[in-house]
């Protein structure tokens, strides 16, 4: 798992997207429930322009972990890219207030 993680990340900064794709995909056969490999992919789904599978991963990653704030402005973000800027608010609202309450500000 950690190899194909980190090879991906190193993809991904190098901006070799499909690789980086490919190599998050194999790290989730092996670890199935990383809300946070879901996360990364998702973000790079978008970048390719692959909105439907971006939202899949974001979802999943919600559903492993509802605390996981990452998919949450990941969501905001892909919403906004959809133009419905409702449904981005009410995502970065989710994430906004999660930071709040981690931090005690609430």
């Amino acid at each position: 798992w950690d190899a194909y993680y980190f090879r991906a990340f190193a993809n991904a900064n190098l901006g070799d997207t499909d690789l980086a794709i490919d190599d998050y995909t194999r790290a989730l056969t092996l670890r199935p429930y990383d809300p946070g490999t879901y996360t990364l992919r998702g973000s790079l789904y978008i970048q390719v322009g692959d909105l439907e599978q971006a939202d899949l991963d974001y979802d999943q990653a919600i559903y492993l972990n509802p605390r996981y704030l990452e998919a949450y402005i990941g969501k905001a973000i892909l919403n906004s890219r959809l133009n419905d800027e409702t449904l981005a608010q009410i995502y970065e609202g989710i994430f906004n207030m999660c930071v709040c309450l981690q931090s005690g500000d609430i």
